[in-house]
């Protein structure tokens, strides 16, 4: 075979492979006009980014564009969807066609619903068609579009963390969150009630007193409440001060007063609650308890150098305390 020859056939062979790639359709084989008939579907194209079994409602748009010379009679436009990836559902759908006459267009609603459970990220795109048939034996008209969607795991503060990890770590920052409150508000009125001897002695129808603390360790002044339990028949009790007025660390001693009964055998002990209650937001509470010990008339009470001292008087003893005196009633002995 000569050079020239040759070289026909390799130009004839390039120029049939040129011819095929120009032939190769780019979209699907859009072919949007043949003759009268058109169509054209649009949609939106920008990709979308959804959370697990969240949905992307996109609005289909579906335009009739062919120009028919004689009649205006609607024309049948078939729609397609591809099938998104497993787990991926549509709703709602789009319908199987719409009918249109020449030169109008409708809108459809579809969605597109990522799975309730994903793994990090997932995708999904599918492509809608739209075909209407030429009468005239022609190929039909056909339009194309591709819709996207994406979903994410849940994340926090820009890091993905799966549905039961996060649901911890909320949980956690919610009991942090209850515990600074309640922190905050106990720090706000916090009463704290204490006594240097908690058991005192005395004798039958002779009486005692105790020297109760009460600080304010809040951050604002506060009014304490102080209320006392209840004593047995015949033995009395005085408390000068039922309510307290403390700035922040300030604390204040209320001497409590306790008279034995006259009928009271020694060795018995009378327990003495003594609770001081923050009138503010917290309501915070202290108690602590003393105990009344009852000693033979021959017996000598205890008593610390501090604790004021009992002078009598005719029909009442007075118990002398700094900066105070609480008066207490006793029976005039025979």
């Amino acid at each position: 075979m000569s050079t020239r020859p040759r070289a026909r056939v390799l130009a004839l062979i390039a120029t049939l492979l040129l011819l095929g790639l120009i032939a190769v359709p780019t979209h699907a084989q859009d072919v949007p006009t043949t003759g009268f008939y058109g169509v054209r579907v649009t949609a939106q194209t920008v990709e979308e980014t959804i959370a697990p079994g969240g949905c992307v409602d996109y609005t289909v748009t579906v335009e009739n564009t062919g120009q028919h010379p004689v009649s205006s009679q609607a024309h049948t436009i078939a729609l397609s969807i591809t099938q998104p990836p497993s787990g991926w559902t549509f709703d709602p759908a789009l319908p199987a066609s719409v009918d249109l006459p020449p030169g109008e267009r409708t809108t459809r609603p579809l969605g597109l619903c990522a799975p309730a459970e994903i793994t990090r990220t997932e995708s999904a795109t599918v492509t809608i068609t739209a075909t209407v048939t030429n009468d005239f034996g022609d190929p039909p008209a056909r339009s194309t579009t591709t819709v996207e969607a994406v979903a994410h795991e849940e994340s926090l503060f820009g890091v993905d963390v799966p549905d039961t990890y996060l649901f911890f770590i909320l949980g956690g920052i919610g009991v942090l969150i209850v515990i600074v409150i309640l922190t905050r508000r106990k720090q706000r009125n916090a009463i704290t009630i204490s006594c240097r001897e908690a058991v005192k002695e005395v004798q039958s129808g002779r009486g005692t007193s105790f020297p109760v603390r009460v600080r304010n360790d809040g951050s604002e002044r506060d009014l304490v409440n102080l209320t006392t339990s209840s004593l047995p028949a015949e033995w009395d009790l005085f408390l000068p001060l039922a309510d307290l007025a403390l700035d922040p660390r300030e604390e204040q001693t209320v001497w409590l007063s306790v008279r034995a009964a006259e009928t009271a055998a020694p060795g018995q002990e009378v327990p003495i609650r003594v609770t001081a209650t923050s009138t503010g937001s917290g309501g915070d509470q202290a108690t602590i308890e003393l105990r009344t010990r009852v000693i033979g008339d021959g017996a000598t009470p205890r008593r610390p150098e501090e604790e004021p001292l009992e002078m009598e008087s005719e029909g009442e003893t007075s118990v002398l305390a700094p900066e105070r005196t609480v008066a207490v009633k006793r029976r005039k002995s025979a």
